[in-house]
C-alpha cells in the first residue's frame, strides 16, 4: 500500500486511508479515544482590546505579569499610535557633571529655561538656542533648592532659594535673569534647605529645620518655628521636604508643608503649625527625594523612594507605579525613585528616576499608567518643566526635560491625547507595547491558537506592525509572527497549523518611515482560539509498524514518535496521494496480534496501530 507522511515522516498503510464526514464520526476523547458527542468541536475568539488603558490595567494575571509596559503612545483609548519625537535642540550640555549629584531644579520662568545645581545657575534662550552662565558669586556656597516667580507690587520676579555650606538659607531675585542682576536676601533666621511657594499675595519660604518665612516685599521677613518641626536635621523624622498650597479641612486654602513622615497645615497669620485631619503616620517611602507639588484637582501628591502617593483632606494612597500595575522591574528597577511631578490638565506627569538602567516620565489619569517619554539606557530623566507661551502653540505645548546631562524636548497635545488631530504632528520612527500574558490554561481546554485579526489606520507600506509573541510565561524567547501593512490584517501561527499554549503575551511595535509627520494606528488586535480544531473530515490510518520501520528508525521508535504527536495535542500535516491536509490527531488505538510481541501500553509492535484524525478547516 502507498505510504503516507504525518509530521513529514513516513509511515506504511496495511489498508487504505479511510475518511468519512465530520457529521458522521462523533469527536473522540483524547485520552481513550472513545466517542464523546458532548465534545464536538466548539469555538472561541478571545479578544485582546483597548489596549491603551494604560499600565494599570489589570488585564493579565499570572507568574506577576499584571502589566502593560512599552513607550508606544495609550493616553487616547482605543488608539495605539507612535509616541511624540524627542528631539535635542539645546545648543550645549547644562553641566559636565552628574545629574544624579548635581542636578537640584528644572524650571521655566519669565520665558526661559533655568536649571540648577550646585554652585551653578544656567538658563536656555529659545531666541538663539544658547545656553547663559547666570551664576552670581556668593561666598560659601550655593546649593539652590527651589524657585519660582513673585509680583512684589511693581516687578515679576525670579526668586531662587538656596542654602550655603552652613545651612543658612536665602533667597536671590532677580527681574532679568542676568548674572549681574541678583539680589541676595537672607531668609529671617531660617536654617535648612528652603522651598518656595507663593500663598494669598506673599512669598513663602519653609526650611528642612522647620522655620518658616513670609514677605511681601522680598525684604522684610516675618519668621516664625513652631511645634511640632523639632530640628532634626534632612534625615530626621520631621525634617522638612516641601511645601505647597492646598485645601484645609474647613474648605479654605492654606500652606501644606510634608516632612519624612507627616502633612502639617500652616496658619501664617496665627504662627501655628498643626498636623493635617486624616493624614495617616508613617510613611516611609518619603525619605529619600521627596518632592512635593502644589494641589493638582482635589488631590496633593508626593513622590518618593520607587512611589508616589496621593492625598485627599480626609485619606491618603499609594498609587504606583509599583502596586501591582506598574512597570516591569527589569527595565526600571524597584530602585528608581520619583523626582518631579507636573500637572498636565487633570492628568499629572512623574519622572521616575534610576542611576542605571532605564528612566521615563509617566502619566498618571487617575486609572492607569501610561509611558510618555523613555530614556536611553543608563541615562537619567530628573527634571522637567513645561514652556509657558501659549501664543506659539495652539494646539501643542512643549515639555522640557533631562536627559542625562542634556536636556530634550518634546511637543505634547494641549486638548485631545489623539495626537493624529493635530496637524503636522511629529512622531517618534518606532514604538514597542508588550501586553500581559493571558489565557491561563488553554491547553487544558484542548485549545489552539490559529490566528491574528487587527485593525488599524493610516498604514502604509512604510507604516507598518510588527507582532512578535511569547509563551508560557518565558520571555526574551519571542517568536515572530509576522508585519502587517495595511488597515486591515490577518497573521497566522505556524503556518495555519496553530499553536497550542497555556498562556500567551504579544510585543507590538510600531514604525514609520522617513516622514516623521507619520503614524500607523492600531486599534484593536482579535486573537482567534478555537477550544478544538473545526474539522471538515474524519481520517482514519492503520499504520504498519513493522513495514514502517527503517534502518534509522524500529517499530518502537515509531511507535514512540505517534505517542509524542498525540500528547503534544498540536495540529500537523497529513500527506497523502500528492495532497497536504492539516490535522489534528484525536486517539491512537492499537491492535493485538497473538502471534506478535506485545510493546507498551499494549501497543504490537511488529503488528501495528489506527491513528485518528480530523482534519482542520
Amino acid at each position: 500500500m502507498p505510504n503516507i507522511l504525518l509530521d513529514g515522516k513516513s509511515y506504511f498503510l496495511r489498508s487504505p486511508l479511510r475518511w468519512s464526514n465530520v457529521s458522521e464520526w462523533g469527536t473522540v476523547l483524547r485520552t481513550t479515544a472513545e466517542q464523546k458527542r458532548s465534545d464536538r468541536t466548539m469555538a472561541a475568539d478571545w479578544v485582546i482590546e483597548s489596549l491603551s488603558g494604560g499600565l494599570g490595567q489589570k488585564r493579565g494575571v499570572g507568574n506577576g505579569e499584571t502589566f502593560w509596559w512599552g513607550d508606544a503612545w495609550t493616553l487616547h483609548p482605543g488608539k495605539i499610535m507612535l509616541p511624540p519625537l524627542q528631539q535635542d535642540a539645546l545648543a550645549t550640555s547644562y553641566t559636565g557633571t552628574s545629574e544624579d549629584t548635581n542636578l537640584y531644579m528644572m524650571k521655566w520662568l519669565k520665558g526661559e529655561l533655568y536649571i540648577m545645581g550646585d554652585d551653578y545657575l544656567k538658563k536656555y534662550k529659545k531666541s538663539d538656542n544658547t545656553w547663559t552662565d547666570c551664576s552670581f558669586t556668593f561666598t560659601g556656597g550655593f546649593h539652590p533648592r527651589d524657585a519660582c516667580t513673585y509680583w512684589d507690587g511693581s516687578n515679576e520676579l525670579i526668586v531662587i532659594s538656596f542654602d550655603k555650606d552652613d545651612g543658612t538659607s536665602f533667597v536671590a531675585h532677580s527681574a532679568t535673569g542676568a548674572a549681574s542682576s541678583w539680589t541676595v536676601v537672607a531668609v529671617g533666621s531660617g536654617t535648612g534647605r528652603p522651598f518656595l511657594t507663593v500663598f494669598d499675595g506673599k512669598l513663602c519660604v519653609y526650611t528642612s529645620q522647620g522655620y518658616f518665612s513670609y514677605t511681601i516685599d522680598v525684604t522684610n521677613w516675618t519668621s516664625f518655628r513652631a511645634t511640632p518641626l523639632p530640628s532634626w536635621g534632612w534625615y530626621g523624622e520631621n525634617s522638612g521636604r516641601g511645601i505647597g498650597v492646598w485645601i484645609d479641612a474647613s474648605g479654605k486654602r492654606a500652606p501644606f508643608v510634608a516632612t519624612v513622615s507627616k502633612v502639617y497645615v500652616v496658619d501664617i497669620y496665627q504662627q501655628t503649625v498643626q498636623e493635617a485631619a486624616g493624614i495617616v503616620d508613617a510613611i516611609t517611602p518619603w525619605e529619600y527625594n521627596a518632592s512635593v507639588f502644589d494641589a493638582i484637582g482635589s488631590y496633593f501628591y508626593i513622590g518618593g523612594q520607587g512611589t508616589l502617593w496621593r492625598l485627599s483632606t480626609s485619606t491618603v494612597s499609594e498609587i504606583g507605579p509599583w502596586q501591582g500595575d506598574g512597570l516591569d522591574p527589569s527595565v526600571i528597577p524597584n530602585t528608581a525613585r520619583i523626582t518631579d511631578i507636573l500637572p498636565w490638565g487633570d492628568d499629572i506627569l512623574v519622572c521616575v528616576y534610576c542611576p542605571t538602567g532605564y528612566s521615563a516620565i509617566l502619566c498618571f489619569t487617575g486609572s492607569g499608567w501610561h509611558v510618555v517619554a523613555v530614556s536611553a539606557n543608563n541615562t537619567g530623566i530628573m527634571k522637567m518643566a513645561w514652556e509657558i507661551d501659549s501664543a506659539t502653540y495652539a494646539t501643542t505645548r512643549r515639555l522640557y526635560y533631562t536627559h542625562g546631562v542634556n536636556v530634550r524636548y518634546m511637543d505634547m497635545p494641549r486638548h485631545s491625547y489623539d495626537l493624529t488631530t493635530i496637524s503636522s504632528f511629529k512622531y517618534a520612527p518606532s514604538a514597542y507595547l508588550y501586553t500581559p500574558y493571558w489565557g491561563e490554561n488553554l491547553s487544558e481546554l484542548g485549545a489552539g491558537i490559529f490566528k491574528l485579526y487587527t485593525r488599524g489606520l493610516t498604514f502604509t507600506a512604510t507604516e507598518t506592525l510588527t507582532v512578535a509573541y511569547a509563551i508560557n510565561y518565558v520571555d526574551g524567547t519571542e517568536t515572530s509572527l509576522g508585519s502587517i501593512a495595511a488597515n486591515s490584517g490577518t497573521l497566522t501561527y505556524a503556518s495555519g497549523v496553530g499553536i497550542e499554549a497555556e498562556t500567551l503575551r504579544y510585543k507590538l511595535t510600531l514604525a514609520r518611515g522617513a516622514t516623521n509627520t507619520l503614524t500607523p494606528v492600531l486599534l484593536f488586535a482579535n486573537t482567534k482560539v478555537l477550544k478544538q480544531a473545526e474539522s471538515k473530515f474524519a481520517w482514519e490510518a492503520v499504520i504498519d509498524l513493522a513495514r514502517s520501520a527503517d534502518t534509522d528508525r524500529d517499530a518502537e521508535t515509531i511507535r514512540a514518535e505517534l505517542e509524542t504527536l498525540f500528547g503534544n495535542k498540536t495540529n500537523t500535516t497529513l500527506r497523502y496521494a500528492g495532497k497536504t491536509k492539516y490535522v489534528q490527531i484525536l486517539g491512537l488505538v492499537g491492535t493485538i496480534d497473538p502471534g506478535g510481541e506485545t510493546g507498551i501500553d499494549g501497543y504490537d509492535i511488529t503488528g501495528s496501530v489506527t491513528v485518528r484524525m480530523a482534519e482542520v478547516v
